[in-house]
């Protein structure tokens, strides 16, 4: 079973059905995009605008999003915008009922065969896939357990990303070159006409590691937190499906060796605590099902080629069970 992500073979409908009327607060729009990051969506809607959910740039998308203003509709190649209603209602993060995900396969004909076999019994395990995860999530999450908050604050604030621009690079080797010199850093014009000046003029005041995280950009540092906190979430479902159901199906997430399958006999929830230092920046308890199974699972010969449908509940991942069905079911 091949397959690759790209906007002619992945495509991703968001299931919702929200009731709108001609009055309300919000104004309803349908979106479709084909190749083109919700960060790219964002600017060329050029408003405040609220989504259920961010999806992959490397498909073709459809999905709904709100706003406060009206906007026109627009009919472009691989961008369009269609007026659906209002509503007093806003658009939250995961509040649609489910994904369905289309995505055209190269298959042998046993596999073929394997994959109708498929069906609603098939549980696989609820992990955060891998676009959950920043490949320097897995060294913060380290220092912060350990407690070592000037190593976790110097990660945070210089470690290579891969958004970075040639100024922010600038910026970050600076400060690494310089820490622990607050002054230094301080006067430097390149900090000095930066939000970031504010974490080392505390620091000059005695101010603690943990605590100067304040003056930080809070949107990127709950990113992080978030995605911390997740990892804990896939390190502890691993360890129940191992225990459960030992002879399983591996993959990896996030560099570590995880299992797919999963059972009814497992626990429906795994619930993950929020450390002291997550609850400071507003995370809660993460609460979230062990395993899923797909909906209106088909697939089907198309001329040439193969097209594998399902649906999966909001917050699932559809490369968690593509990556089941690759490792599993497949012949």
């Amino acid at each position: 079973m091949d397959f690759s992500f790209t906007p002619e073979t992945f495509f991703v409908e968001e299931v919702f059905n929200p009731v709108l009327g001609n009055e309300g607060k919000y104004y309803y729009y349908t979106l479709k995009r084909s190749g083109m990051s919700h960060k790219h969506t964002i600017t060329k809607l050029n408003c405040r605008a609220f989504f259920s959910g961010i999806k992959d740039k490397n498909a073709t998308i459809t999905q709904w999003f709100c706003t406060l203003d009206e906007l026109p509709e627009i009919n472009e190649h691989g961008f369009s915008v269609k007026f659906e209603g209002r509503s007093d209602k806003r658009i939250r993060i995961g509040i649609h009922k489910s994904n369905f995900f289309k995505l055209i396969v190269d298959l042998s004909p046993a596999e073929f065969v394997a994959l109708k076999k498929f069906g609603k019994k098939d549980f696989i395990c609820n992990y955060f896939g891998e676009q959950r995860f920043d490949l320097r999530v897995k060294k913060f999450s380290g220092f912060l357990e350990s407690g070592d908050f000037e190593s976790a604050l110097k990660f945070f604030i210089t470690e290579p990303g891969p958004f970075d621009t040639e100024k922010s690079s600038e910026i970050k080797s600076l400060i690494l070159n310089n820490w622990g010199n607050w002054d230094t850093i301080i006067s430097n014009p390149l900090i000095s006409e930066t939000k970031k000046v504010l974490v080392f003029m505390n620091l000059k005041q005695g101010v603690s590691f943990r605590n100067v995280f304040s003056f930080l950009d809070r949107q990127s540092l709950t990113y992080f937190l978030k995605a911390c906190q997740s990892m804990r979430f896939n390190d502890a479902l691993n360890s129940l499906a191992l225990s459960k159901k030992p002879k399983n199906i591996f993959s990896t997430i996030n560099g570590q060796s995880i299992t797919l399958a999963a059972d009814s006999s497992f626990t429906r929830y795994i619930e993950i605590e929020a450390t002291s230092f997550e609850r400071d920046y507003g995370l809660k308890k993460l609460i979230r099902k062990t395993f899923f199974s797909a909906k209106k699972f088909c697939v089907k010969k198309l001329g040439n080629i193969f097209e594998i449908s399902f649906e999966l509940p909001s917050g699932c991942y559809a490369t968690v069970c593509l990556d089941y069905l690759k490792k599993s079911v497949i012949v």
